[in-house]
Parts: C-alpha cells; structure tokens; sequence
C-alpha cells in the first residue's frame, strides 16, 4: 500500500481513526454511561488541582489513556458526543458532527477497523503535549501513527487536536 497522508480526512492537521472494540460488548446503555462516568470521574480526580506539566510521563498517561479511549470508541460507534467529550470548543468547531461522519466513512473504507495500539511516548511541549501511539487497521498491512494533542485547560486535559498519519 503506498503511503499517504489520508488527505480526503484532513481538517487542519486532523486525521480520524476507527476503533475495533474485540468484540466486547455491554449489554445495557445504562452500563456504557455508568462506564463512561467512571472514567470521567478518575480523570478528573487525577487532574484536578494538579499542574499538569510538573506530572511525570506514566501519571499524564493516566490521564490521556481514558481520553483516547473515548475517542476512538466514538469513532467506532459513530458517536460525535463521545468523540467530541474531551475536546476544546475550537476543537469542535473545526470538526463539525458532518465532517466526523464523513471522514470516518471515508478512514473505514481506506484502513479498515482499528485493531490495536501500542504507546511509544509523549512529547512535552510548552502549549501542549502530543501523546503518540502506533497503530494497526484491519485493510492495512503497515502500521499508522496516532497523536494526541492535549492541553492543560484549568487542571484538565482537553482535546486540541487528533491525527492519524503513516509511520
């Protein structure tokens, strides 16, 4: 497969990914909220009244695992709220609930489902950190980088920006 940057998704700098979720599945919608309010919870006890700069890389892991997982859940279920539950208000508005549905259409056609990621680290820079996994598409024999771009917004991690490009 030649290597591209998937253009047809781009939104100034922005790439969206599917999430293949293994086959789990929660039986009720009530689970799924209950879920989604734990991790809410856990995020917010882990960066409340704490600078998030001065946290060392595993604790600022913690806190960017549960937001990507919401990320790409809301992509694999198509779900805008969840995708958009972490993010800046910039942010959503530079990814409208259109150009989501569109886009991720388009990134199923092209890569398939995601199937797995692999952490290989964070950069540390002055306005934001970009957390940077690699990642594996069913339609795809190579391997994608997924970044994470978050920012300290009032002793939380928000969503600034999200990227899938080739290795």
């Amino acid at each position: 497969m030649k290597k591209r940057v998937l253009s047809t998704f781009v939104m100034p700098a922005f790439y969206s990914a599917v999430l293949f979720l293994g086959g789990a599945c929660i039986s009720s919608r009530q689970s799924v909220e209950s879920e989604t309010e734990q991790k809410q919870e856990k995020h917010d006890a882990l960066s409340t009244n704490t600078k998030i700069q001065n946290l060392p890389e595993d604790q600022k892991l913690k806190l960017a695992e549960p937001i990507i997982e919401s990320v790409l859940k809301g992509i694999a279920e198509k779900d805008y709220k969840e995708y958009t539950r972490y993010a800046l208000p910039g942010f959503k508005e530079n990814v409208p609930e259109s150009a989501f549905k569109s886009r991720n259409d388009e990134l199923n056609k092209e890569l398939g489902e995601f199937q797995s990621k692999t952490y290989l680290g964070v950069v540390n820079k002055k306005l934001f950190d970009v957390f940077v996994w690699k990642g594996k598409f069913s339609k795809s024999e190579d391997e994608w980088f997924m970044k994470l771009y978050l920012v300290d917004d009032e002793g939380k991690y928000k969503i600034y920006m999200f990227t899938i490009s080739p290795l």
